[in-house]
């Protein structure tokens, strides 16, 4: 059985929801910029953090990729600037008490120059006999996301970047050996964003970071799609929760070395990368396996 609507229907059931989001973002909005503007994105509480975002998104919602992609190069070369690198990197160390200074200006910059923007959400037409259908990204609307001790300004550049150009906003909720860290970043980047033109509170988080803060922004109706980055035990409740969830937890990488390998070399990327940061990042080498014939002269090169 086959059902057809009439295009006139169709067209007018169309033009409705449009006049219904125009309203809806423009009620929505209202609020947005007079919100605590000398906090730039930092409130007392998760419920109001939220809600700016909300109010936020319905602004977003309404602009363009390109205008998108104008608010991610702001993010890019606020991060990017020597001052404000140096800052946060040296931040970051000192109030976590995690990681190296040096490393962490490698990791920031790589977030900053290197996540994705716009150029990832590609437009697809296909074409037939019946019509034409277009398939087109379309954003979740506030996202939540969770930032570990391990990685602060990282996480938050990273989900910063690309969470805005699928048409997002997004409220974190930092670890709380991270606090002033993710407070200086995140007012950071909203202060440059917001002058720049773009919407107040792209970005907000919670003024003191918790467990119970946490949970109230996993179980917010408003937030649609919930990240987190951190241990098996964070990663496990998002994943939990009954909501569209992302988990980045920890990982255990080996190294595997046998006879075939250029054992000076091995042993000596294997140094560099398990040391990189303190040996923070999951991705590093956390043990090393070797075959008996090269045993001895890896570990002579490691040492």
């Amino acid at each position: 059985m086959s059902t057809t609507i009439d295009p006139v229907v169709l067209q007018q059931l169309v033009a409705q929801a449009v006049r219904q989001l125009q309203k809806e973002g423009t009620q929505a909005a209202a609020p947005a910029v007079p919100a605590a503007c000398d906090e730039y994105g930092v409130f007392t509480t998760m419920a109001d953090a939220i809600d700016a975002s909300a109010a936020a998104q319905h602004t977003l919602l309404f602009q363009s990729p390109s205008q998108r992609q104008q608010w991610i190069d702001v993010i890019r070369q606020t991060c990017l600037d020597k001052n404000n690198m140096q800052m946060m990197s040296r931040m970051a160390v000192e109030e976590t008490e995690i990681g190296r200074y040096e490393d962490k200006v490698i990791k920031n910059t790589a977030a900053a120059r290197y996540t994705p923007g716009i150029e990832d959400l590609k437009t697809d037409a296909r074409t037939g006999e019946h019509g034409l259908v277009l398939f087109e990204y379309c954003p979740f609307g506030v996202i939540g996301a969770i930032t570990p001790t391990t990685n602060p300004t990282e996480t938050i550049i990273n989900n910063s970047i690309c969470m805005i150009a699928g048409g997002n906003t997004v409220v974190f909720s930092p670890h709380p050996r991270a606090k002033k860290t993710s407070i200086f970043l995140v007012q950071l980047l909203n202060k440059a964003l917001y002058e720049a033109g773009a919407p107040l509170n792209l970005i907000t988080m919670v003024r003191e970071p918790s467990i119970e803060a946490t949970d109230e922004m996993i179980s917010n109706p408003k937030v649609r799609l919930v990240v987190a980055t951190g241990g098996p035990g964070i990663v496990k409740k998002v994943l939990s929760s009954g909501k569209k969830a992302i988990g980045a937890g920890p990982g255990n990488p080996p190294v595997v070395v046998d006879e075939t390998a250029n054992i000076e070399k091995a042993a000596k990327d294997i140094v560099d990368g398990s040391s990189f940061d303190n040996n923070v990042p999951c991705i590093a080498e956390k043990e090393v396996f070797a075959v008996d014939s090269i045993f001895d002269y890896l570990r002579i090169n490691m040492k």
